[in-house]
């Protein structure tokens, strides 16, 4: 993976932390897995596109779901729950 990807999900980021408020939890502590733009996951009999595994790893078939899976991960390292249902308005206003 080139550095120019890197620097831009990094930024994506540094800038979800300063809109979701969540101070804990640091881009190189998460584990980035890029998949196929469509594999089994858990969550769907169906496939997945991205998908957020604590405490740290996300797996990543689409760039487009990065910023919404990090947000799974900084809801679970802030709080506990990385709130696999979807509730907190954050998947709305910070994506």
């Amino acid at each position: 993976t080139d550095s120019t990807f890197i620097n831009h999900l990094k930024k994506d980021f540094d800038d979800l932390k300063t809109c979701t408020g969540l101070s804990k939890g640091e881009f190189e502590e998460v584990t980035i897995v890029v998949m196929p733009p469509s594999f089994p996951c858990r969550w769907y009999d169906g496939e997945c596109s991205g998908e957020y595994n604590p405490p740290n790893t996300i797996k990543l078939g689409s760039p487009y779901l990065w910023k919404h899976e990090a947000i799974h991960y900084l809801l679970h390292v802030n709080n506990g729950n990385s709130d696999s249902s979807h509730q907190s308005p954050l998947f709305q206003s910070c994506i």
